[in-house]
């Protein structure tokens, strides 16, 4: 994974980046997470690349003219 970039095999103790704080140490994970499902979402090998672009640009066009009205989200 992404964290494993810095292991270069030493002796030494491995340290990957990540917060000790259990609470900041989950929102890295969280953020990885993101990073990967978009990278996998986004992939030319992904057949449904483009539907996901569209339903994308369908739910923030929804969003802006749901913010515009003053209405809030409800996902």
């Amino acid at each position: 994974m992404r964290h494993m970039e810095m292991y270069y095999g030493k002796n030494k103790p491995f340290e990957c980046g990540f917060n000790n704080r259990e609470s900041m140490q989950q929102n890295q994970l969280n953020n990885l997470r993101m990073k990967y499902c978009a990278r996998i979402l986004l992939s030319d090998a992904n057949v449904f690349k483009e539907n996901v672009i569209a339903d994308a640009k369908n739910e923030a066009n929804t969003a802006k003219h749901n913010e515009q009205k003053g209405a809030t989200y409800k996902g």
